[in-house]
């Protein structure tokens, strides 16, 4: 009697399992790309950029268990394929030296033969001296984060765009630590601070040439798992009467003599605060005004400190006055006047707030909440009265009317959208427009409306933005310098260089016709006009 041979089952049905495993990780891809374009629901980006991630990681894994498991392959060849991949997977990871990511948590892979930046940095010695006399501040240099207003302005630039032609020229580059600081500029010489080993380093370098002229290291070694930012310090120095004030991640605020690096004073804010640590490091540069520097450490798990702003004797430490009890954010403290009235604002956990000069008591408090705390981009100042802040994709930006009747005080929304929500960079107005990287997409918005007038169809990363004269000088999160039209009209990028590779968060700094621009691992001095 014959029976019926087993018919074989189709090819469809005998791969539809790795085929599906396969096809989860291309359509998560793309489905982010199209989230991404088309602007669908901003709250649920990130959770798709996760998915996407997480869909990438698990598809081998996957792959693997239905080989082992649901094929029929001999016992012995598949014990062979797990040796050598086993194998393959143990040689790969030997020879990857560092992994970093970048905003949107994709890997940027560095392998032996990668020689980095800092490795190099042991070979140098200090260059040439500085003296008082090179160090005296003017209306061209950049004393301070952002600009000498934080505004990220340049306040002697050309009247045109004429420059542009031959800009981005570079005058020199180099090695520098770690860590995502600024550059502060003052004359001849440019400060910033670095991570090196176990060491914060504040470095002052010659801006001609980019030789150090002194360094200053103490020990402090903030870090952060990646994919959340790495670590090193944060923080831009401060230049004002032949000083220099830095801010390291772990909260040791420094008095420099800005000629020679010499110890002028030192505390610990933290300390000071009673306050822990922020999840990504003390981010918030110092803001030096009149005989004092202001600080945002924060308040202690109980919010019982009183102590969450500090303003210290900016010549001798001692504490002014300390006062609040929220925790600190991750942008810097500003002076600027509101409805007539001179205060302090500050973007903390807590959402945007006026402060007294005199005494750091709060004025007024407008509420903005987002994950994780990060309250991160610089408010923007539009006109007498009103405020724009902007955070995560799912916050967006609103623009805010301040106002007051004798000691009341009334914060009411002018506008609200999603149109720029800039995460940590920093956006810049001109002639009342609005340009920052909404989840890195150069985008226009009109200040009075809310308006969008444009939004680039390439992406800069999270990067920095800022302003020279009617143009914008946009630095990418992958290493570029990018020059850009300040017009409302529409998007034109007239010229871009790459400068470094790896990723690029650091705020550059524009001083006497030159760019300065760091990240983790290089310095660039670049010609602007």
């Amino acid at each position: 009697m014959s029976t019926a041979a087993t018919p074989k089952p189709s090819l469809f049905r005998k791969w539809r399992a790795p085929a599906i495993i396969v096809a989860i990780p291309v359509l998560m891809i793309l489905l982010e790309k199209l989230w991404d374009q088309f602007e669908w629901n901003p709250a649920a980006y990130m959770y798709v950029g996760m998915a996407m991630s997480y869909s990438i990681v698990l598809a081998p894994v996957l792959l693997l268990i239905w080989f082992l498991f649901f094929t029929g392959v001999a016992p012995r060849t598949k014990l062979m394929v797990v040796l050598l991949l086993a194998a393959l997977g143990v040689a790969a990871f030997s020879l990857i030296r560092k992994v970093e990511f970048n905003g949107k948590m994709q890997p940027i892979v560095y392998f032996l033969w990668n020689e980095l930046p800092e490795d190099r940095l042991v070979e140098l010695k200090d260059g040439p001296k500085l003296s008082p006399l090179d160090i005296v501040v003017t209306k061209a240099d950049s004393p301070t984060f952002r600009g000498p207003l934080s505004d990220g302005t340049t306040p002697v630039a050309p009247g045109s765009s004429d420059w542009v032609k031959p800009a981005l020229e570079q005058v020199w580059k180099r090695p520098v630590g770690g860590g995502h600081a600024g550059i502060g500029v003052a004359d001849r010489a440019i400060y910033t601070i670095e991570q090196r080993g176990n060491m914060e380093a504040v470095v002052a370098y010659d801006a001609a040439s980019g030789q150090p002229c002194w360094s200053h290291q103490y020990q402090a070694s903030f870090t952060h798992v990646e994919p959340m930012g790495g670590g090193g310090p944060r923080t831009t120095p401060v230049v004002m009467d032949g000083r220099v004030y830095t801010l390291g991640a772990q909260g040791h605020l420094h008095c420099l003599d800005a000629a020679s690096g010499k110890v002028i004073w030192m505390t610990y804010i933290l300390v000071d605060a009673d306050a822990k640590n922020l999840e990504w490091g003390m981010s918030g540069t110092p803001l030096v005004i009149g005989d004092k520097v202001i600080v945002n450490p924060g308040v202690n798990a109980d919010k019982t400190s009183n102590k969450a702003v500090i303003a210290y004797d900016r010549i001798t430490g001692k504490q002014h006055w300390a006062a609040g009890n929220d925790q600190a954010g991750y942008a810097s403290l500003m002076l600027v006047k509101l409805d007539g009235v001179e205060q302090l604002l500050l973007f903390d956990a807590a959402g945007l707030k006026g402060l007294k000069v005199s005494d750091g008591k709060q004025l007024w408090l407008y509420p903005w909440q987002t994950s994780f705390d990060m309250n991160c981009a610089q408010p923007i100042v539009f006109g007498d009265d009103q405020v724009f802040i902007s955070s995560e994709v799912a916050n967006g930006g609103a623009m805010l009317k301040v106002s007051h009747t004798g000691d009341q005080w009334n914060v009411s929304e002018v506008w609200k959208n999603r149109y720029l929500g800039i995460k940590f960079s920093n956006a810049v107005l001109h002639q009342d427009h609005l340009y920052g990287l909404a989840n890195g997409y150069l985008t226009c918005v009109e200040a009075k409306t809310g308006e969008r007038k444009w939004k680039a169809r390439q992406s800069y990363g999270n990067g920095q933005v800022l302003l020279a004269g009617d143009v914008l000088v946009i630095t990418t999160e992958s290493g570029e310098v990018a020059l850009v039209s300040a017009t409302p009209t529409k998007f034109i990028e007239m010229k871009k260089v790459l400068v470094f590779t790896g990723r690029t968060w650091n705020v550059p700094a524009i001083a006497r016709g030159k760019l300065y621009l760091r990240n983790h691992q290089e310095m660039s001095c670049l010609k602007l006009w």
